[in-house]
């Protein structure tokens, strides 16, 4: 949840208009790149090589943390004012676009903490929701209802969650 931490607060506490990850696959060491702390193999979001002896590359988690962001907070979409910190150890983020609203929990303790957002706008009565834990990685949990402007969840240890609100 390092990453997830770090865009939070690059856009969230330092108001930040964008978040930028320079490798997706990173090049390799022979390549003449100057800057060595970007070559390393796991300088990028996809792991060089063969790490688990499938022959297929495997995005690192760092990639999947970011990837609740960058999946569904798109170019355009505009901050929305939450509470940053609205309990120990939990911290929110939420983006308006034309077409939806996107609210990113992030939940760094070691229990499940309930989550509840409240001041939803009308119309915005269930949200689909996508998870990232040590075990899971960008994985679908099907859609939470929201009842009269509110919507409960309870949030894993160590997880970042993305509701999608459209």
């Amino acid at each position: 949840m390092v990453w997830a931490d770090h865009i939070h607060r690059v856009i969230v506490d330092a108001g930040g208009s964008a978040w930028h990850w320079w490798w997706i696959y990173p090049p390799a060491a022979d390549t003449g790149v100057s800057n060595q702390t970007l070559v390393t193999s796991r300088a990028g979001l996809v792991e060089r090589g063969d790490p688990v002896g499938d022959g297929l590359p495997h995005v690192l988690k760092r990639g999947y943390a970011i990837g609740q962001f960058a999946r569904f907070v798109r170019p355009g979409f505009r901050r929305v004012v939450v509470d940053p910190e609205p309990a120990p150890g939990l911290k929110l983020s939420a983006f308006a676009g034309a077409d939806r609203l996107v609210i990113v929990a992030i939940h760094g303790g070691d229990g499940e903490q309930l989550l509840r957002i409240g001041g939803l706008p009308v119309g915005a009565e269930r949200a689909a929701a996508w998870m990232t834990t040590a075990e899971q990685n960008l994985v679908p949990q099907g859609h939470l209802p929201g009842i009269e402007g509110m919507l409960d969840a309870v949030l894993p240890p160590r997880s970042v969650v993305t509701f999608v609100f459209d």
